[in-house]
C-alpha cells in the first residue's frame, strides 16, 4: 500500500497546488484535510477533503493504475469519520465517473456535465430510517434552515398545510448553523405541534452547503451556484420526493441570502421535470415575520424584545431567552 501523508506545510501544499493545477483542476485552500503520496521524493499524488465532500484529486500520469487514488481516498474517509463525518461525496465531471466507481462511489445524480457521486449507498440508510414518516397522498415538502424557525416558517407551513395531505418541512442538517439540528428539529416540532399534517425530518447530507460545494472542476464560466442548485434539486426529485409522495414543493420569501425569487425560478425547471409543482406563498406572510440567524443575534445582543417577539414562535422565543440568561 501507498502510505498518503497529511501535507501541512506550505511547501508541501504548493506542490499539490502545482500538481492539481497539472490536472486541470483549481486548487482550492478551503480543506479540513489534504493528503499526498511521495515516490523517491517526488509528490505523485493528492487529494483534499472539506466535511464529507472529497476533492482535488490529482495523480501524475506516470503513477495512474497503480492504486494511489484509492489510497488517498481511503486515508481521507478515516480522517473524515474520525472527525464525526459519515458517509461522502464526490462532485466531478461525467467524464471521470467511471473512474471513481471501483473505489465504491455511485452516481445519485447529474447537472450540467458535473456528477454527484456517493460512497456506500447512503441514499438507502437515509430513506430507510425515516420510512416510518410515509405517508400516503397528494404530499408537499417546505425546506428550512430552522435557523431560527420563524413566524414567517409557521405562516407558510400553515397555508401550505392547507394544499396537500401531508406536509414534510425538511430541516437542513450541514453547514454553518448558529443553532445546532437536534434544536432546530425540536423547536420546529414544538412550533407546529397543533397542525396535525405536519412532519418533520432533516435532510440528511443531501442538500450541500455554499461553503462545501467544490468548484475546483468547474471550468470558466460555469454558474456554481446553478450547478449546485440544480444537483440538490435533481437529487431530491429523484430520490426522495417520490418514497414520500411528494409532487409539490411549497416557498416563501425570507431574509437574504435565504430563499428568493431567482431561487426560485432557477429550481422551478428542475422540479417539472419530475411533475412536481412549485407553490410560492411568499405575498401570504405577514412582513417582518422572518429573522434570519445574524439579526437573531443582533436582536438578542441589543435585547430587543419587540423584533424578537414579532418574529418567532413561543417555543423558539422561551428556548432562546432560557439559553441567552444562562450564557
Amino acid at each position: 500500500m501507498n502510505y498518503p501523508l497529511p501535507l501541512c506545510s506550505r511547501a508541501d501544499q504548493q506542490l499539490a497546488r502545482q500538481l492539481i493545477e497539472s490536472n486541470n483542476l483549481r486548487f482550492e485552500d478551503d480543506f479540513h484535510d489534504l493528503v499526498g503520496i511521495f515516490k523517491d521524493g517526488i509528490l505523485v499524488g493528492c487529494c483534499g477533503r472539506r466535511g464529507r465532500v472529497m476533492k482535488m484529486l490529482a495523480v501524475l500520469d506516470a503513477y495512474r493504475g497503480e492504486g494511489l487514488a484509492g489510497d488517498l481516498l481511503s486515508e481521507l474517509m478515516r480522517l473524515g469519520r474520525a472527525a464525526g463525518e459519515q458517509g461522502f461525496f464526490i462532485f466531478t465531471r461525467h467524464c471521470t465517473v467511471n473512474a471513481f466507481s471501483w473505489l465504491g462511489f455511485k452516481p445519485l445524480t447529474e447537472y450540467s456535465g458535473i456528477t454527484w457521486l456517493e460512497h456506500g449507498g447512503e441514499i438507502r440508510q437515509y430513506l430507510s430510517e425515516r420510512a416510518a414518516l410515509v405517508r400516503p397522498g397528494h404530499n408537499a415538502a417546505v425546506f428550512t434552515d430552522a435557523d431560527p424557525f420563524t413566524l414567517g416558517h409557521l405562516h407558510l407551513i400553515k397555508r401550505a398545510a392547507a394544499e396537500a395531505d401531508t406536509i414534510y418541512v425538511f430541516v437542513r442538517a450541514d453547514g454553518p448553523h448558529a443553532l445546532p439540528l437536534a434544536t432546530r428539529l425540536t423547536l420546529t416540532r414544538q412550533s407546529v405541534a397543533a397542525i396535525s399534517n405536519v412532519v418533520v425530518t432533516d435532510t440528511g447530507p443531501y442538500r450541500v452547503p455554499v461553503d462545501r460545494f467544490p468548484g475546483y472542476s468547474l471550468r470558466p464560466g460555469d454558474d456554481a451556484i446553478k450547478i449546485r442548485v440544480g444537483l440538490e434539486e435533481q437529487c431530491f426529485s429523484r430520490h426522495i420526493a417520490k418514497p414520500f409522495h411528494i409532487q409539490m414543493r411549497v416557498v416563501g420569501v425570507e431574509p437574504p441570502p435565504a430563499t428568493d425569487q431567482s431561487y426560485h425560478a432557477m429550481i422551478q425547471s428542475h422540479l417539472a421535470h419530475w411533475d412536481i409543482r412549485l407553490l410560492d406563498l411568499g405575498a401570504d406572510i405577514p412582513p417582518g415575520s422572518w429573522l434570519s440567524a445574524s439579526q437573531l443575534q443582533t436582536a438578542l445582543h441589543e435585547g430587543d424584545e419587540h423584533t424578537l417577539a414579532t418574529a418567532l414562535p413561543a417555543p423558539v422565543l422561551d428556548h432562546l431567552r432560557r439559553t441567552w440568561r444562562e450564557k
